[in-house]
């Protein structure tokens, strides 16, 4: 009975001894992939030189630079417009602009691509051109969201009037999103920072910048020319007297 037991035991602790390599296994397995899409997100800034890298810092800076004036500019001109017909004209220019990017951002990222797998960049290179593109494609997005925002203050009527449509300003910030996201965004983060992309100043409201100030229309039937007139007969009459 007692060599029963044990030999029982015995069988136990074989098997079990046995199935640890096997799930050592599936785990190195799962570390291994972890290890090699990590090692594939930080090969381009590993790989890059000082020089690489400082053009890839300098060329998202750039177009975060450029993203930003866009946006003041934008800002004022939807301040300025003085109904919602010209609104609804500013939001479709805008997101005309913002669709013409995004295409020639994705023709640049496969071009990019096809280099890279061709031998013609360096995974320096390719990043410090992703870096600059992450920037641009953020910038994108964000514009698109501020027409979004832009929009929900118009009536439905005139923004179809202008050709806006909801769906197609969800459509422009998913193309900016799978873009930007993933792969890119990681070499962009290892070549220009976590925040590449970022806008220059957050929290900003659309809207034209508070040290510019707004013309005030002429009143109805006051000439100013007039008005000095008046002031100078009376001092005159005043003089008579």
């Amino acid at each position: 009975m007692n060599r029963t037991i044990t030999l029982a035991l015995a069988l136990v602790m074989v098997a079990s001894l046995a199935a640890l390599p096997l799930a050592a296994a599936g785990v190195g397995s799962v570390t291994h992939a972890q290890a090699d899409e990590h090692a594939d997100d930080q090969a381009a800034n590993e790989s890059a030189t000082p020089g690489e890298q400082l053009s890839g810092v300098v060329g998202a800076q750039a177009a975060e630079t450029d993203a930003e004036v866009a946006d003041r500019t934008y800002g004022i001109q939807v301040a300025n417009a003085a109904t919602q017909e010209e609104a609804a004209d500013v939001v479709g220019e805008r997101l005309a602009d913002v669709e013409e990017r995004l295409t020639e951002l994705e023709e640049r990222k496969a071009d990019l691509d096809e280099r890279r797998d061709a031998g013609e960049l360096t995974d320096g290179q390719y990043g410090a051109e992703m870096a600059k593109l992450a920037a641009e494609t953020a910038a994108a997005e964000r514009q698109a969201a501020q027409a979004a925002e832009t929009a929900g203050g118009l009536d439905a009527d005139v923004l179809e009037e202008a050709g806006v449509n909801g769906s197609a300003v969800e459509e422009l910030r998913d193309r900016a999103n799978e873009l930007g996201g993933g792969e890119v965004a990681a070499i962009a983060q290892s070549i220009a920072g976590d925040s590449v992309g970022a806008s220059i100043v957050d929290d900003r409201e659309v809207g034209p910048p508070a040290e510019l100030p707004r013309e005030e229309p002429p009143r109805d039937g006051v000439d100013d020319d007039e008005g000095d007139g008046d002031d100078e007969g009376q001092s005159d009459d005043a003089g008579d007297e």
